[in-house]
């Protein structure tokens, strides 16, 4: 397990397992009542998912989870797209510190922890989403070497600019060579 010191607190970072199917479910279920519009899914279809559901999406997808102390407290998750025109490319999604663990570094490491698996499995480039409001995730993105996507799916913007999609949202893209370690 990954540690993160900071002036307080130790951090675990480590991927879930399907065990943790409750804790994980919980954790987003927070995020969901908290913020509904800093995720891409509803609420609604989270919160419909059985624990032998979402105990599967842990098992298949790699999912890392940050705790302090036994309670998980930071999710985030990388998922390689198939196909043979797609494999180069992963999605990080449902990326979500609960308050009082941020500002302590989590989300770097999970960020980290998930940039590193993608190199591992030869992604070439990590794409996500993000609330075209939400400073706080665009200023971690942009930290990692994100840039905003411009144009279709295959432009190469040259130089970051956000482009709003469905629902006040933006989405950007990084090539894995190109962020920090």
């Amino acid at each position: 397990m990954a540690e993160v010191r900071s002036q307080a607190s130790t951090w675990g970072v480590r991927r879930l397992t399907a065990a943790e199917a409750a804790a994980y479910q919980a954790l987003r279920l927070e995020g969901f009542a908290l913020h509904p519009l800093q995720f891409r899914v509803a609420p609604e279809d989270e919160s419909g998912l059985s624990l032998q559901a979402v105990g599967e999406r842990l098992a298949k997808t790699f999912v890392v989870g940050g705790f302090h102390d036994d309670d998980l407290v930071g999710v985030g998750g990388l998922t390689r797209f198939d196909g043979a025109k797609l494999r180069h490319r992963a999605l990080l999604w449902g990326m979500y510190v609960c308050e009082r663990a941020r500002g302590h570094g989590l989300a770097d490491e999970l960020m980290r922890i998930l940039l590193a698996e993608a190199r591992s499995q030869g992604i070439a480039q990590v794409i996500l989403t993000v609330a075209a409001e939400n400073q706080r995730a665009r200023g971690l993105n942009e930290r990692w070497g994100f840039s905003a996507a411009r144009g279709g799916a295959n432009a190469r913007p040259p130089e970051p600019q956000m482009q709003p999609t469905n629902a006040g949202r933006a989405q950007s893209r990084t090539n894995i060579g190109e962020v920090r370690n």
